[in-house]
């Protein structure tokens, strides 16, 4: 069996959320390379959410592919900080393990 984890960003600018999303798909890339090289993923993304356009608001998605246990809790982790360290709170990033809905 296998588990599923949706990363969604949001944002107000659409080019904010772009730029967000390159950001996220290589720090991404970097810990799976580096630290976490051990944990099997299949990372689809950034894509367009379905509804890439709510109320002014834009949201792109990152779906994983992935055995949710305590390892893989610590990239998610270690990512989730790492990002807002970097971005700040203008963009919001939300996890979603093994969601009704892609």
């Amino acid at each position: 069996f296998c588990d599923i984890v949706l990363l969604s960003l949001t944002a107000a600018a659409e080019n904010e959320l772009d730029t967000a999303a390159e950001i996220l798909s290589a720090m991404l890339l970097k810990l799976r390379e580096t630290d976490f090289s051990d944990i099997s993923l299949v990372v689809f993304g950034p894509i367009e959410a379905p509804l890439y356009k709510i109320n002014e608001t834009y949201k792109k998605n990152f779906i994983i592919k992935c055995r949710f246990n305590a390892r893989t809790r610590l990239l998610i982790r270690t990512l989730i900080v790492d990002f807002e360290k970097k971005i700040g709170k203008k963009i919001t990033l939300s996890v979603d393990v093994n969601p009704n809905s892609i």
